[in-house]
């Protein structure tokens, strides 16, 4: 665990370094003030428009109409949350038709997930549980979570979420399959950045899917193959996984939508879906009505959108194979979801650049090479890193970070690289030295995967290899096929990846992949190149002359690098993705589904990009 302590009689005094100013970079506002104009819009068309106020308020009441009966119940067993604080929604997935002549068939769920909005902390976080986890079904004891919904649809299902969570459910939308579809296919299909190859054919006994990997825009029956797909290594996980990464994508990408498309959105919603939730506006524009939840999560800046998940351990319960999750795995869980964790840079001082201070790094473990190691890291990251030489002793265990307290933003990330580490709080002193320094102790070992909470297993220890161009004949083959982007690769590698290989294919067509996008205004040239962990996780490279897509909007940070600009994206602390812009392109770097590329190995390898010669 990092603490701060006062610094006395250490031998090392360094003072702070110059600072450099540096303004935040400016978010831009328009597509915000879209958002809001849109907003209020539809507001003026509802109070001017009685007729279509009117159509607004059945189409709304049809959510409820379709199983009026479990409606009732749920209002009666769940209570809403106090206006104007956070909504726990239970968003289900099933195979239930939406008709009140079958209100007797249950149906079976596919997805389960609660969906957070928080108006105060403008945050929404997401939690998933898998379909086989082992858990307490009220009145029916231990089973799989899915057979609460064929015992008691929505409200079992809710009463075990509680249950299981101890949190407070308060709504619910139950969506199926032909729902989902319309709904997608209403919105003219959601961009997706597609991890690798699916392929499923037809008559394997699973369901059949064929997705190239890159970003690209899925239709609806592309989307729901994508979101169910479960017949891999890591199974349901991955599937969480990425059913959470499609929802953020429509969330990032509501802003592209018009108000011309509200009333097909709302019919296709309404016919295939049941809530308990109310239109509301304009007697009620709180996070208890669909107006006021829409408002919330349309003013929100969608680089707040966080995953968590329970997932689990497999076990064999009465010669069932399921799930079992510990409590401290779900109290952690749990934690994620209510109190999400930020990305580490946002704990750093914005006024002072990244590369404006020296960073001094010195052996106090007596192991060959490791302050050279630690330099190099830093350095991938922005800072400007030195090895300095060995420290005054070999006898550090833990490592130390001397930093002054307007740098201790950066010295808490500084100090996650060296862990296990402690950090000491400096005074400036005239005459004593500047900026950071960092003394490496004998407990530091490189940095494994960074999966924290996710759930992932990996545990694969990544050594960064500078110089080295992995595959560069594969690359050569890609670059002089692509028309359109100047393709570049890492000069970086690290032990255990390797560039995927397609099972599928006798040749590089899926794994260094040359398409187009169709971006809505016309086709843009793109290319995806597919890496793979020793521990089965697919991470890959975008290159494509589309330089404003909607994934890239709300980075978690903006950095200069060597002079290169990076937008980073963060799921937690995890970096999840490294993009740039160069050569009149965008190009970006996203990491495996549950993380298993630490962060200094994704800014090492986007960072370390050139053009394929």
């Amino acid at each position: 665990m990092v603490h701060y302590t006062r610094y006395t009689s250490e031998h090392y005094d360094p003072r702070r370094g110059r600072q450099a100013s540096s303004a935040a970079p400016k978010r831009r506002r328009w597509p915000r003030v879209l958002r809001y104009v849109g907003l209020v819009l539809v507001a003026a068309i509802c109070v001017s428009g009685g007729m279509l106020w009117g159509w607004l308020q059945n189409t709304a009441a049809q959510l409820q109409k379709t199983d009026p009966t479990t409606v009732h119940n749920w209002t009666q067993a769940f209570h809403q949350s106090p206006s104007g604080s956070a909504v726990n929604i239970l968003l289900i997935g099933s195979d239930r038709r939406m008709d009140a002549r079958d209100a007797g068939d249950k149906g079976r769920s596919d997805t389960m997930l609660l969906v957070r909005i928080d108006p105060q902390a403008k945050t929404i976080s997401m939690l998933s549980v898998p379909r086989d986890l082992y858990v307490e079904i009220p009145g029916h004891g231990m089973d799989r979570v899915n057979v609460a919904y064929t015992y008691g649809g929505p409200v079992l299902t809710g009463k075990m979420f509680e249950t299981l969570t101890g949190l407070k459910v308060n709504h619910f939308i139950d969506i199926n399959f032909i729902g989902f579809v319309n709904i997608v296919d209403k919105l003219g299909g959601i961009y997706v950045d597609v991890d690798r190859r699916y392929y499923n054919p037809m008559g394997t006994g699973h369901m059949d899917i064929n997705l190239q990997p890159g970003y690209q825009r899925l239709n609806g029956h592309q989307a729901i193959r994508f979101v169910r797909f479960r017949s891999d290594a890591k199974g349901d996980f991955n599937r969480m996984v990425r059913q959470q990464i499609f929802l953020h994508e429509v969330e990032r990408q509501a802003k592209r939508w018009s108000i011309g498309e509200l009333p097909g959105l709302i019919k296709a919603l309404t016919s295939n879906s049941t809530s308990d939730i109310k239109l509301g506006w304009p007697t009620d524009t709180g996070t208890n009505t669909l107006f006021g939840l829409a408002k919330a999560m349309l003013s929100m800046n969608t680089s707040r959108v966080y995953q968590s998940h329970i997932t689990g351990i497999p076990v064999t319960i009465d010669k069932a194979d399921v799930l079992q999750a510990d409590p401290t795995e779900i109290r952690q869980a749990v934690n994620d979801f209510t109190d999400p964790k930020e990305a580490p840079l946002r704990h750093r001082a914005d006024k002072i650049a990244i590369g404006s201070f020296p960073v001094r790094v010195l052996n106090g473990s007596g192991k060959t090479g490791v302050a050279d190691a630690v330099a190099t890291a830093l350095r991938a990251e922005g800072y400007q890193a030195e090895m300095a030489g060995n420290a005054d002793s070999f006898a550090y265990t833990n490592s130390v970070v001397y930093a002054p307290t307007d740098l201790q933003g950066y010295a808490d990330a500084i100090s996650s690289v060296v862990h296990p580490s402690v950090i000491r709080d400096v005074q400036r002193l005239q005459g004593t030295l500047n900026g950071v320094t960092v003394i490496v102790g004998s407990s530091y070992a490189p940095q494994s995967g960074g999966a924290g909470s996710s759930g992932s297993s990996a545990v694969v220890q990544q050594q960064i290899v500078s110089n080295t161009r992995q595959d560069l004949s594969r690359w050569q083959t890609l670059a002089a096929s692509a028309k359109g982007v100047t393709v570049m690769m890492p000069t970086v590698w690290s032990t255990g990846m390797v560039y995927d290989a397609d099972p599928n294919t006798s040749d590089d067509s899926s794994n260094f992949r040359s398409y187009t996008i169709a971006s809505g205004h016309g086709n843009r040239a793109a290319v995806c190149v597919v890496g793979e962990t020793a521990d089965q996780g697919f991470w890959h490279i975008e290159e494509t002359a589309w330089t404003d897509p909607p994934m890239l909007s709300d980075p978690n940070d903006v950095r200069t690098i060597n002079g290169r600009g990076y937008m980073l994206f963060y799921q937690g602390q995890n970096l999840q993705r490294v993009a740039f812009k160069a050569n009149g392109c965008l190009y970006w770097v996203t990491n495996s589904l549950d993380d298993q590329l630490s962060n200094q190995l994704m800014l090492a390898l986007a960072t370390s990009m050139v053009p394929v010669r």
